[in-house]
Order: structure tokens, then sequence, then C-alpha cells
């Protein structure tokens, strides 16, 4: 007597193979060049962006107390930073009124950084005191957004809290994106 599950188990690979063999043969396409640059061995052509000249950041573009972006960052990366507007400080009032708010509200609950080292190096805009990342720059002028004032934050041109921290998030976020930071600060 033979087992109904092992018959069951032919038919149904009857039934794949005899699908399998119906089916017409895939189509093998070239691949699709992508901005202008395929990835075939043959194509010599150079990228779409290589004959760009996109204006690198530079220690001139950042202010002198913020590391500048690691040499393996790309003209495309860094185009794409200046789009979203990452590369952008405010005004060292409006700069500082979110540093205040970050020691105020968030430093004495989330201690994540040296905050004696990282006000020095921010107030001694010349870069003397050091330098600090981007990101970390970002991302604390972010968490101060939620408790500054909406006066400085109006000055500034936001229209609303939810505005003002939606473009501090952005702008930490990208930050972020192929590892722009530096190291701690």
């Amino acid at each position: 007597m033979t087992d109904p599950s092992l018959d069951r188990t032919h038919h149904d690979r009857a039934q794949l193979d005899s699908l399998s063999d119906s089916l017409p043969a895939p189509i093998v396409r070239p691949p699709i060049p992508v901005f202008g640059h395929s990835p075939s061995l043959t194509d010599n052509r150079q990228p779409f962006f290589a004959s760009r000249s996109f204006p690198r950041a530079t220690a001139t573009s950042l202010p002198r107390y913020v590391k500048p972006l690691p040499l393996r960052i790309t003209p495309d990366h860094v185009a794409f930073l200046e789009c979203k507007n990452a590369l952008a400080i405010p005004d060292s009032s409006l700069r500082n009124e979110l540093l205040r708010c970050y020691v105020e509200f968030v430093h004495p609950f989330m201690p994540l950084l040296d905050l004696h080292d990282f006000l020095n190096t921010v107030d001694a805009e010349d870069g003397s005191s050091g330098k600090v990342s981007l990101l970390v720059l970002q991302a604390v002028m972010f968490t101060g957004s939620a408790f500054v004032d909406m006066r400085s934050l109006a000055r500034a041109g936001y229209t609303s809290r939810k505005e003002a921290r939606k473009s501090f998030f952005q702008k930490a976020r990208v930050s972020d994106a192929r590892d722009a930071r530096g190291d701690k600060h």
C-alpha cells in the first residue's frame, strides 16, 4: 500500500515540471544606463556628475569651529548637503539660543557630550579651541529647537516651532548620511 501523501507530492512536482516547460525563456536585456553611466565592463564613459563642477564645502564655507567634511565625501554628496541646507549654521544669536536651551533642558537629562569642551569650541569661533563635527552641532541645535523661545525662531524666519524643528531635524539627518561626521565632536 502506498502512502497517499507521497502520491500527492509526486503529482505536485509533475505539475510544476510541466508548467515550467510551458513558460517562455526569460528575456535578457542589456543594463540600463543610469545618469549616463552603464555598469557594463566595456563602457568607458564617465559618470554623469563627473564633468560637473560643484563647489566643495571647505573651511571657508563652514564656520572655523566646524570640522571640514571628510575627503571621502564626493562632490555629489556635498551638492546634496547644500541642497538640503545641511551646511548652513544659523546666525550666532539663534545658534547661541539653541545651545542655551540644549544646556538647560536636554543635557541635564542626557549628558552625552563633554559640555565644557563643546561650548568652548563653539564659543571660540575662530577654531582655536578645536573643532566640532557638523552632525553633532546640527543634532544639538535640533534638540534645543524644542525649547527655544518662539520669538527667536520667528526672527530667523520660521513661522512655527514645527517648521523649525523639521528644518533642524532634516539638517541633522542628512549630515549623518554617508558618515559625514568626524569623531566624538
